[in-house]
């Protein structure tokens, strides 16, 4: 990694299996309300990758109001929010981060995702990881492009800072910013679409076939 000074890794479906688990939770979620909307309510979000879980949560809200259904957007969030918690402590994540960073020690490393940022900065302090990213763990409510144009310096990014992603979405953002960016496909869901559609762009199997590769 010596060409780069920091490198940012999104969390789901990168650091983390979770990109099923955490749908799932969406469909947990409306069953508990309304069972017959919980299939439906999971297809929804699967064709709407880019929606946020806040604006995800107030759809189900809007359906289930429409249908009768006693419920707050609050309520709703709070239980979503309660899965992922589950989730994170029991998918596969990838492991001894500590020995990748000795890797290149002088590298900042840094989270952006779409999880939410209290939840993802609980859970690595509680696996003794948070202290690897120096440079910050970022999440919702704010969106990625949010967090790159309030956190980050652009002119400091371009041709220093990698981002390492699973996703069309990432590659967009990294675009935006004028970022190197990594593919990982092990825990994409996008994995079949990507090897057709995406074929220029670095791809590896998970993060530490791109340290492996690179340092």
């Amino acid at each position: 990694m010596s060409e780069f000074t920091e490198i940012i890794f999104d969390f789901d479906g990168v650091l983390a299996d979770s990109n099923e688990p955490k749908l799932d939770c969406f469909r947990r979620v409306a069953a508990s309300y309304d069972p017959s909307e919980a299939d439906e309510f999971l297809s929804y979000c699967k064709s709407s990758p880019d929606k946020s879980r806040f604006e995800l949560m107030q759809a189900l809200e809007d359906k289930l109001i429409k249908k009768g259904i006693s419920v707050t957007y609050e309520e709703l969030l709070n239980e979503y929010s309660d899965c992922v918690q589950k989730v994170y402590h029991r998918v596969d994540r990838v492991k001894n981060l500590d020995e990748l960073k000795k890797m290149d020690p002088e590298l900042t490393w840094s989270i952006v995702s779409a999880a939410p940022q209290s939840t993802l900065r609980e859970l690595l302090r509680d696996q003794g990881e948070l202290e690897l990213f120096g440079g910050g763990v970022y999440g919702s409510p704010r969106s990625k492009e949010q967090i790159f144009t309030e956190e980050y310096d652009p002119e400091h990014l371009v041709n220093n800072a990698l981002f390492i992603g699973d996703s069309a979405s990432d590659k967009n953002v990294a675009e935006k910013f004028d970022l190197e960016f990594i593919y990982v496909e092990k825990w994409s869901r996008e994995r079949d679409k990507w090897l057709a559609d995406e074929a220029d762009v670095p791809t590896y199997r998970n993060v530490k076939a791109v340290f492996a590769d690179r340092v």
